[in-house]
């Protein structure tokens, strides 16, 4: 597994490692304590949606289907899903777009590791 990948593994894991521990501690914390967290309880899985799973295809997919494209298709089915919900909220969709500043900068840590000419442009 070559630095971009393992990078991206490492993002990734963290990432779901993260959700984990926001989802089962922060999140009931929070609603049972009135705790202004600037939506943060509500909306973390919205913010780690992108970034993560744009991590966790860099590191485990073939390049072809890591492109800037990805991101953007990655985002829209965040929002679709976000649209179809039943708990529509506009926080959530602020996140998303946040999330997907997020994965753009990681593209950018991605390319800058990357030490390869013909691997830039898979990323």
């Amino acid at each position: 597994m070559n630095r971009v990948r393992f990078t991206a593994a490492a993002i990734s894991l963290a990432g779901f490692f993260l959700h984990y521990i926001l989802k089962a501690y922060y999140r009931p914390f929070i609603y049972s304590n009135p705790i202004n967290d600037l939506h943060l309880g509500d909306t973390f899985p919205s913010l780690l949606s992108v970034p993560v799973i744009y991590s966790f295809t860099i590191a485990f997919s073939p390049t072809s289907a890591s492109k800037k494209l990805h991101i953007a298709i990655l985002t829209a089915a965040s929002l679709l899903y976000e649209a179809k919900s039943a708990t529509f909220d506009l926080m959530d969709i602020i996140a998303i777009l946040i999330g997907t500043l997020i994965a753009f900068g990681l593209r950018y840590l991605f390319l800058k590791q990357s030490k390869r000419g013909a691997t830039l442009s898979a990323y």
